[in-house]
């Protein structure tokens, strides 16, 4: 049996609205941030223009089902990066912070670490002597992640103490 099928199920966005309704928004959005019409979308992706229509109609009733093939086409099309795209939808529910151009760079930073983590995790495991990887256990996520924040704002003060020191040496304002 593949390891994937022990893949336990976490519920996110699509497990709790079927339609995938946020997923097809972020897809209009960048439509409109970027002023793609949905014929130059079609063109791009190579999705039909009607089929497209279906996939990203206005009125989630009337919504046709977007395969997963399709949803990695249209992201490539609009220049969206796939784990981006999962970040902003499964973890910044709400829509004025993911229309705020000020967390660009964060879900960006996000998507980088996350596509680097997991190899970079498996191979720091394999290095532990006596660590085989069925000691890992899903309980350790909460107190990993606890580290992981710390270290980012502790990382993230250092940088912002770093600059107020470089504009004070600069400007001289100590006095």
């Amino acid at each position: 049996m593949s390891s994937l099928a022990a893949i336990e199920p976490i519920g996110g966005a699509v497990a709790q609205e079927a339609d995938g309704h946020l997923y097809i928004a972020l897809i209009q959005r960048a439509m409109q941030a970027k002023d793609i019409s949905l014929r130059s979308l079609s063109m791009r992706a190579g999705i039909s223009k009607s089929r497209l229509g279906r996939i990203l109609h206005s009125n989630c009733a009337e919504r046709a089902s977007i395969t997963l093939s399709e949803f990695r086409v249209l992201l490539e099309a609009l220049e969206i990066d796939l784990i981006q795209a999962i970040i902003k939808v499964e973890s910044i529910r709400d829509q004025k912070v993911l229309a705020d151009e000020r967390y660009v760079a964060l879900i960006a930073m996000l998507a980088n670490l996350f596509k680097e983590l997991p190899a970079s995790l498996i191979q720091a495991l394999a290095e532990i002597d006596g660590l085989d990887g069925s000691e890992v256990r899903k309980d350790w996520a909460p107190q990993l992640q606890t580290v992981v924040i710390k270290r980012m704002v502790h990382e993230v003060t250092n940088v912002l103490r770093r600059r107020e020191q470089i504009f004070e040496d600069r400007y001289d304002l100590r006095g």
